[in-house]
């Protein structure tokens, strides 16, 4: 029979003695990649070649049993690269170690029982790593960086050669057999024909090199060969690893999930994931336009363009002097997509795209910890936690052990989740990671590097958090800029098609302060995700947006995360306690508060003062941020302005709706005294009227400066117009089906004499607040 007759009855089950004889010959090299036909008839033409012109080695290749590398003579150089059947610098398998011209008498003499006695006598070895070693990668420290070599392709390629070969025919076939059940994505005739060089090298082929491991030992281990297994697991520990990560991080983090568990829906993290500006400054990433301010009121930081750096270089930033960083903290305002980021460079390196130098990936948020904490579980170990949050590491723990990591990076995310003090400076040293310890202890000792010595660690979390970490730990600070101008753009591009998306461009540009919110991240994803649902229905876009339901909008996204994220609330359940409902009430008390003296930043003695918790309203509630310290003395602000601008009528629009009170009545400017006024809002017998409120509040604005109490008024127009306090308010703040505010016709009327009197700087803001009150498109 026919050689092709031969794989033919392999593939389908035939002759099982002559199938057998044909795998007991020797295997075509790697580097030909011939099949045994072409093999004999290139040995036919070298034979007439050699008796017409004698021994002169140029005039035909070497046997393909030779190692090339043996021959320095410039002959046998022109014939390496004249003669072979790959391309230069292609990679070939040495398959023995004889003499050259021992090796051509004996194929002279006899071809056939010449070459089988030589392959018997020098079976194939597999190349060195060194061969390979590097191909198709970057030189150091450019990106994306090279594999290390135990995880690189001509490693893992090497061992499985080796481990492979010495199987007999009948343990071959039963490798095979059960690797045809378990990997779909190989044909049929890829399974059985070939011999074991080109079947290793088809396997990778198709399947990557990570992954042709991971069915080897697999396959080895179900065809009963469990030593082989196990000692092939044991060499390519570190390629089994990052292969576990790598299909861990393209199950969780491929796809980013948004919106309510119930009506999630689901997106391409690199289709809509756009590069962020990381600043290697902290300056407090806070936006300072305004509509009608032309300076912020307090000078803000704004970080130098030079100091950006790119995500995936994070790791490769260098100290003072010049040695690579090993811990990094970064930051970024409530919203500024932080863990979405640590998810792209994740997927990043599973792609191979960026950071292959990295050998793996553990991430160990900082929730993780604080649960085992809050449950008042058993102290647990390092190894514990790890396998607590990935199988990656299951049965291979030894890797853990080892005492250099400096290729492996550990992500320690939400910071802020971790609801407990933590003494960075006193905690006792902990070096096992064997050894159980309360959950501080382990995370002050990672980021020692304590434990798992030279590992890099990367930690994020919101400023108030990050900020209280000493310095002498973090090797540098980072700080996720907002969005510029063309990142908001690209951001919408990336979501729709190009129709929708200039659509919800144009339709929210019209607004001024929602061009500036929309800077920010997380403003960003809620217009991204509200107006395309409007544009569905037809009447929907006529007018201008309403600012006011934007910021509620993310008003109420951030607090009932709050609660999701950080009380373990069912997502689709949440409810405000009554607690919750005062610390809003006094939040906004004290935005009222700053409004009057003019100021956008507040410390902890405003806090102590309106009875407000720290960690609550500024890190957990997502409508604050930290800024950077001036004298050692901590300070905190809204996350924007008009955000602050927004609880300030919140609580007046509050204290109205709830205690029919006008707490405008009794403010002044320093000039002005609205109690005189408005006297007869007061009394419960005669209840404060929606016009009346409003009127005070458009008196307060003309009298004051542009821009300190403008928007105040238009987003407490806003929160009177019932698709606010009725459909987004209700089942939150008030109960379902809460009556609506009365006399907004009156409303509408002061709004429209207010127009009509006063400067021409205000009317626009006047007719926006109106709009505010009337328009009906929610």
């Amino acid at each position: 029979m026919d050689e092709g007759a031969g794989a033919n009855t392999f593939s389908h089950g035939g002759n099982y003695d002559e199938e057998k004889e044909k795998w007991e010959r020797p295997p075509s090299s790697y580097g030909s990649m011939k099949s045994e036909s072409e093999e004999s008839e290139d040995l036919e033409r070298d034979k007439d070649g050699a008796e017409q012109e004698g021994a002169v080695l140029p005039e035909r290749p070497a046997p393909v049993v030779m190692g090339s590398q043996i021959y320095q003579s410039p002959e046998t150089l022109y014939t390496m690269n004249t003669e072979q059947t790959k391309p230069p610098g292609a990679l070939v398998i040495e398959t023995g170690s004889g003499d050259l011209d021992m090796a051509v008498d004996d194929y002279e003499d006899d071809e056939d029982e010449e070459d089988e006695d030589l392959y018997v006598t020098n079976s194939p070895e597999p190349p060195e790593p060194a061969v390979f070693e590097g191909l198709m990668q970057s030189d150091e420290g450019e990106q994306p960086g090279r594999l290390p070599t135990e995880q690189d392709m001509p490693f893992v390629f090497t061992n499985i050669l080796k481990t492979l070969t010495p199987l007999k025919f009948e343990e071959m076939y039963k490798f095979r057999s059960w690797l045809k059940l378990t990997a779909r994505d190989l044909k049929d005739t890829d399974f059985m024909e070939g011999d074991l060089l080109n079947f290793v090298d088809k396997m990778i082929e198709v399947l990557g090199h990570f992954k042709t491991l991971h069915f080897t030992i697999s396959c080895l281990d179900s065809s009963g060969m469990k030593a082989e297994a196990a000692q092939l697991q044991k060499v390519c520990m570190k390629a089994l690893i990052r292969y576990r990560l790598t299909e861990e991080i393209n199950r969780k983090k491929k796809f980013v999930f948004e919106g309510l568990v119930e009506s999630r829906s689901q997106n391409s993290l690199n289709q809509i994931f756009v590069e962020p500006k990381i600043s290697t400054r902290i300056c407090g990433a806070i936006d300072p336009s305004h509509e009608f301010r032309s300076k912020p009121i307090t000078p803000l930081e704004v970080p130098d363009p030079e100091s950006f750096t790119l995500l995936k270089n994070l790791f490769r930033l260098t100290k003072d002097d010049g040695t690579p960083v090993r811990t990094v903290a970064t930051t970024g305002i409530p919203g500024s997509g932080m863990t979405l980021h640590t998810s792209k460079f994740c997927l990043d390196w599973a792609e191979t795209t960026a950071n292959r130098d990295l050998e793996c990936i553990i991430r160990l948020p900082f929730h993780r910890f604080w649960s085992l904490k809050k449950s008042d579980s058993e102290d647990v170990s390092l190894l514990g936690m790890i396998n607590n949050c990935t199988s990656a590491f299951k049965n291979l723990e030894c890797y853990l052990e080892e005492k250099d990591h400096s290729k492996l990076l550990i992500i320690m995310d939400c910071l802020d989740s971790f609801q407990d003090s933590v003494d960075w400076l006193n905690t006792p040293p902990l070096e096992d990671i064997r050894t159980a310890a309360p959950p501080e202890v382990l995370i002050v000792n990672i980021v020692r590097g304590n434990l798992l010595p030279g590992a890099r660690v990367w930690i994020l979390g919101r400023p108030p958090a990050i900020l209280q970490i000493p310095p002498v730990l973090i090797d540098v600070f980072t700080e996720i800029q907002l969005f510029s101008d063309e990142m908001k753009e690209d951001y919408m591009r990336r979501r729709f098609t190009p129709e929708v998306a200039q659509r919800v461009l144009s339709h929210y540009q019209q607004v001024p302060t929602l061009r500036i919110l929309a800077h920010q991240p997380f403003a960003c994803w809620i217009m991204a995700t509200m107006y395309p649902h409007f544009f569905k229905r037809q009447s929907y876009g006529k007018n201008p947006p309403r600012l006011t339901p934007v910021i509620t909008n993310l008003f109420l996204i951030q607090l009932n995360r709050r609660l999701s994220f950080y009380y373990y609330q069912p997502e689709v359940k949440t409810m405000w306690s009554d607690a919750d409902k005062e610390m809003l009430r006094s939040m906004g008390k004290m935005a009222l508060e700053m409004l009057r003296r003019n100021t956008d930043v507040f410390s902890t003695e405003d806090l102590e003062e309106y009875k407000l918790d720290l960690r609550e309203v500024v890190m957990l509630t997502g409508l604050c941020t930290e800024l950077p310290a001036v004298s050692n003395k901590r300070r905190f602000s809204f996350i924007h302005y008009t955000l602050q601008e927004y609880m300030a009528a919140y609580y007046v629009f509050v204290v109205f709706y709830q205690d029919s009170k006008n707490v405008l009545e009794s403010a002044g400017s320093g000039k002005f005294n609205f109690s005189t006024l408005f006297r007869q809002s007061s009394s419960k017998a005669h209840p404060c009227k929606a016009s009346s409120l409003v009127q005070c509040a458009v008196y307060q604005t003309l009298q004051s400066p542009l821009g300190q109490y403008d928007l105040f008024l238009r987003f407490l127009c806003g929160l009177m117009n019932p698709s606010c306090h009725v459909s987004q308010f209700g089942g939150f703040l008030f109960e379902y089906r809460t009556p609506q505010v009365s006399g907004l016709e009156d409303v509408a009327k002061v709004l429209e004499d207010a127009i009509k009197k006063a400067p021409e700087d205000r009317r626009e803001n006047l007719q926006e607040c109106k709009r505010e009150v009337i328009q009906e498109d929610m």
